[in-house]
């Protein structure tokens, strides 16, 4: 019994020490100009705030000097659109633009458990040149975004026999 309490206090001394990571990408996504849906897949729950990396691209100057993006995030929690991100930039036409938004995990746990333990991230960017006017060798608007956070990998333990004397043998399965 003294070594299971002692295995058991070290798994809470040094739990933060088994964390794992989440981190998946969507990969780059051009002609964005529509609302464009991505999903990550087997997201676990997290006690823990999750950062959404986000890279993206728009069109500037156009024809008449217009040099500015806008840029929209949502995640989808039971059906609904939760923003992350309404944001504007100007002078970085045709160049990536990095920001880092920050999901609460009670909005990113809904999300996964209102998906099917997916997270489902819904994007718009709009500039000012006509869909697809490009940057080149880009169909703008681009983006590519990354979802990364720590999460404590979960047992589901089952005591074999739940009437075990002191001094007695425990076994978990």
């Amino acid at each position: 019994m003294k070594k299971l309490i002692l295995f058991l206090l070290s798994i809470v001394s040094f739990g933060s020490s088994f964390g794992q990571t989440y981190n998946q990408s969507t990969g780059q996504v051009c002609g964005a100009y529509y609302t464009t849906y991505r999903t990550f897949t087997g997201t676990p729950e997290t006690p823990v705030d999750a950062t959404l990396s986000f890279n993206w691209l728009y069109c500037g100057p156009n024809y008449n000097g217009n040099n500015y993006g806008n840029l929209d995030v949502y995640i989808i929690v039971n059906g609904d659109w939760v923003t992350i991100a309404d944001m504007s930039d100007s002078g970085h036409g045709c160049s990536w633009v990095s920001e880092e938004f920050t999901i609460p995990a009670a909005t990113l746990n809904a999300a996964l458990n209102s998906n099917a333990g997916n997270v489902e991230i819904a994007v718009s960017i709009s500039d000012g040149c006509a869909a697809g006017y490009g940057c080149n060798s880009y169909s703008d608007p681009c983006f590519n975004a990354t979802l990364n956070y720590t999460y404590a990998p979960s047992a589901n333990l089952v005591v074999d026999n739940a009437n075990t004397c002191i001094g007695g043998e425990v076994i978990f399965s």
